[in-house]
């Protein structure tokens, strides 16, 4: 076998990732395979290294890190979540609502 030529299994490992959501992936066009043969593909270990690299972000939102709001009870954050439940006629529990 060549090197920096995975199989799938391999790749999966690499990644630390099911086949399934690897060849998943694939199919996505996120990775990129190769057809060596009739029924058989390999993964170019810079082609994961590629992919792991798109994965990573570089810019943090201050605002999805906070974490003020999120112990605040669903009606009180007045999220869009809470109002889906309510529009589907779903009760929220008392420690859900704003208490008064």
């Amino acid at each position: 076998m060549n090197s920096g030529l995975l199989r799938a299994k391999q790749a999966a490992a690499y990644l630390d990732i099911s086949v399934r959501l690897l060849y998943y992936l694939v199919q996505e066009g996120k990775i990129t395979r190769h057809n060596m043969r009739v029924r058989t593909i390999r993964f170019k270990q810079s082609d994961l290294d590629t992919y792991i690299q798109s994965c990573r972000s570089t810019t943090i939102n201050p605002s999805s890190v906070s974490d003020s709001d999120s112990r605040k009870p669903l009606m009180e954050r007045k999220s869009e979540l809470a109002n889906s439940f309510l529009k589907a006629g779903v009760k929220l529990k008392p420690k859900h609502m704003i208490s008064v």
